[in-house]
């Protein structure tokens, strides 16, 4: 097993008792972790065609799914959405709060992080400065040699729960 793979593994141990339970909260947390932190945007139809199959591959149901829009899970509850346009890819993951905890947030946290340490050294990232134990949020910014803009916010509100947004936009001089 690979060290990246081996730390996912571990990041999602420390989720909480209630969220093992729910195997798509596994899912959705892994799929956050690896489809969503986009390398690089390239012909676009490559990554999304990966994210898509990954989201399947992940057991949330499909509810839509074409050449430039997936959207998996239940709107209401548990789900990702994808999308595809001429020069840019979006991934929003949300986990509600009944599934999830700060303690699940703080491992979503780490596994992206040492996802976007590994794919782009050097990038940039800020945690929310916020006191309050119900708010919690880390954002990264990642320009990349291939000219594209990523960005990604994951955030954690007690009676929300977890949303991982991110997107990725080609630049041009």
């Amino acid at each position: 097993m690979s060290a990246r793979a081996l730390a996912l593994s571990a990041a999602l141990l420390a989720v909480p008792a209630m969220a093992q339970a729910q195997e798509p909260v596994e899912a959705a947390m892994q799929f956050a972790a690896d489809a969503c932190i986009f390398a690089e945007t390239g012909d676009i139809a490559t990554p999304f065609a990966a994210m898509q199959e990954r989201a399947r591959a992940s057991g949330l149901p499909v509810v839509v799914e074409d050449e430039k829009t997936g959207i998996y899970g239940d709107l209401g509850a548990l789900h990702a959405i994808v999308t595809a346009g001429v020069d840019s890819l979006t991934c929003v993951v949300k986990i509600p709060a009944a599934m999830i905890d700060h303690v699940g947030f703080e491992a979503l946290e780490a596994a992206v992080n040492e996802q976007f340490a590994a794919r782009h050294p050097g990038f940039l990232t800020t945690a929310k400065d916020d006191p309050s134990p119900h708010i919690d949020g880390r954002s990264w910014v990642i320009d990349t040699a291939a000219k594209d803009h990523i960005a990604a916010t994951l955030s954690f509100a007690t009676e929300d729960g977890v949303q991982f947004a991110t997107a990725a936009q080609k630049t041009y001089e």
